[in-house]
């Protein structure tokens, strides 16, 4: 049972990984287009 959950937790960790990146992105993006 422990072992399932770690399967179904570890795509689940990479997707948060990525939602954070790509805000982190779009921030940094975003940036430029505020400051002028």
């Amino acid at each position: 049972m422990r072992k399932n959950g770690l399967l179904y937790a570890t795509p689940l960790m990479l997707v948060l990984i990525l939602v954070e990146l790509s805000d982190v992105i779009f921030a940094v993006d975003s940036i430029p287009a505020i400051l002028p």
